[in-house]
C-alpha cells in the first residue's frame, strides 16, 4: 500500500511539473490602464489597430510582437473590442490588450504600460497610406465590356 501511495505521489508531482506554465504568462492590464477592457486603445478601423501595434516598442527598443485573440463585448462603449496578445521583443512583457476600432478620426498617441510608442511607422498600411488608398479597389476584377 505504501509503495502505491509513493508511486501515485511521484506521478502527480511529474504531472504538476509538466503542466506548469513556462515563460511569460499572458496578463490583463490593470483596471483603467490604457489597453484594459475598461479603457481600450481607440483607433479607426482595422488599419488603425495595425498601425498602433506596429508603432509599439518594448523596453529593449524592439518592435512588439502581437497576435489577435478574438473579439469581446466592450464594457464602457458598447462596441465589440478586439483582444490582442502583445509581447515585447525580449519576451519580458506579455499583455492582453483591448482595442476599439470604431472611433472615427482618432489616433492614439499614448503607449500601453511598459512600452514606448513611435510617432509614425514607415510601413505602408492599406486604408491609411495615401499611396495605397484604393488598394482593394485596384484588386477588384474589371467589369467585362458588354459589347463583346
Amino acid at each position: 500500500m505504501m509503495i502505491w501511495l509513493l508511486t501515485f505521489a511521484a506521478i502527480a508531482a511529474v504531472f504538476f511539473f509538466l503542466r506548469r506554465p513556462r515563460g511569460p504568462v499572458l496578463r490583463d492590464l490593470p483596471e483603467g490602464a490604457l489597453g484594459s477592457k475598461t479603457n481600450p486603445v481607440k483607433c479607426e478601423n482595422p488599419a488603425g489597430e495595425l498601425e498602433y501595434l506596429l508603432r509599439l516598442r518594448g523596453p529593449d527598443g524592439q518592435g512588439a510582437g502581437y497576435r489577435r485573440l478574438g473579439s469581446v463585448e466592450g464594457a464602457a462603449s458598447g462596441h465589440m473590442l478586439d483582444a490582442y496578445a502583445v509581447a515585447s521583443g525580449d519576451g519580458a512583457l506579455l499583455w492582453k490588450v483591448y482595442m476599439d476600432m470604431y472611433v472615427q478620426d482618432y489616433r492614439e498617441t499614448r503607449p500601453i504600460d511598459g512600452f514606448a510608442l513611435l510617432e509614425k511607422t514607415d510601413v505602408p498600411i492599406p486604408g491609411l497610406d495615401p499611396a495605397m488608398k484604393d488598394l482593394f479597389g485596384m484588386l477588384r476584377p474589371k467589369p467585362k465590356n458588354s459589347d463583346q
